[in-house]
């Protein structure tokens, strides 16, 4: 399973983001977004105090049983660093991209697997990834794949 570090905090955000989980639909690969369990900013703070720890032990299992992780750098936010911390600290391969052409500063660069400016460069690099590694490719793909 991939699992997709992301801002989701504002329009343009969501968007790429939307757009990356599209294509790993396309692409047949199995995902998990933390947007999908809820948006904290989005939540009154009833919600955001009573679901914060869940949301944090799920990502945090899900980060666990990842053989990938792909990594949305832009605007810096400090969740997604951490999630690339987290994925280096139990060396699971991070591939990051941009949508706003960044690059990469010297501590995230000796992390990665792989830094993409396209969407088409981040789904190669994580599929031959996957391909030569046959112990997760199964991991990945799809069950139901028709």
């Amino acid at each position: 399973m991939i699992y997709l570090a992301s801002p989701f905090f504002n329009e343009k955000q969501l968007n790429f983001v939307k757009k990356l989980e599209e294509a790993f639909t396309l692409a047949e690969l199995q995902f998990f977004s933390p947007r999908s369990e809820g948006v904290l900013k989005d939540m009154t703070p009833e919600e955001r105090s009573q679901r914060m720890l869940e949301i944090f032990d799920s990502n945090i299992s899900h980060m666990n049983a990842a053989c990938v992780i792909v990594a949305v750098i832009d605007n810096y936010d400090t969740g997604t660093v951490f999630e690339i911390g987290y994925g280096y600290g139990k060396d699971i391969p991070i591939f990051t991209i941009t949508d706003n052409d960044y690059g990469l500063n010297v501590m995230v660069r000796e992390c990665v697997t792989a830094h993409n400016k396209t969407l088409e460069g981040l789904i190669v690099n994580v599929c031959e990834h996957l391909a030569n590694d046959p112990i997760t490719i199964n991991d990945v793909l799809t069950e139901d794949v028709t």
